[in-house]
């Protein structure tokens, strides 16, 4: 009788475990189904002629290649009731890494403000050059959704 008895805690401990892996199992596997969310998209150089859907309250970068050699960026041009400019960064790439001629990249965020749509629009110019006028570096259409 002691060993039937003894079988039971042996039993038990064993469904207490089986569970407690079948918690675990179904915790983790929402994690392991979905691929991970980007937190925000990033449009280059590349995709000038491209056209982009955001809903309102999506946020998105813009990063270009410096163009160096005294060329600035002016803010990217857009219809403000569509799109708003949150910041601009500047940043050297690596000493390490750098070619010649490769001084880093600008990055602008945005936010997309407003249902509608607007060209988005980034231009270059060097600023002892002023009869030349601003190249574009990209061009995408946008629309905003509510």
């Amino acid at each position: 009788m002691e060993e039937l008895h003894g079988m039971g805690k042996s039993r038990f401990g064993m469904q207490v475990m089986l569970v407690v892996a079948l918690l675990l199992f179904c915790l983790a596997l929402p994690c392991a189904a979905q691929p991970p969310k980007l937190t925000d998209e990033v449009i280059t150089e590349r995709d000038t002629g491209r056209s982009y859907t955001y809903k309102v309250g999506k946020k998105f970068r813009i990063e270009v290649p410096d163009p160096g050699d005294g060329h600035q960026f002016k803010d990217p041009q857009f219809d403000p009731k569509v799109l708003k400019l949150l910041g601009r960064k500047v940043t050297p790439h690596e000493k390490s890494k750098q070619m010649p001629g490769d001084v880093g990249q600008v990055v602008f965020t945005l936010e997309a403000v407003g249902a509608g749509k607007t060209v988005l629009a980034v231009h270059f110019f060097n600023p002892k050059e002023k009869n030349q006028e601003p190249m574009e570096m990209l061009k995408v259409n946008v629309e905003v959704t509510k």
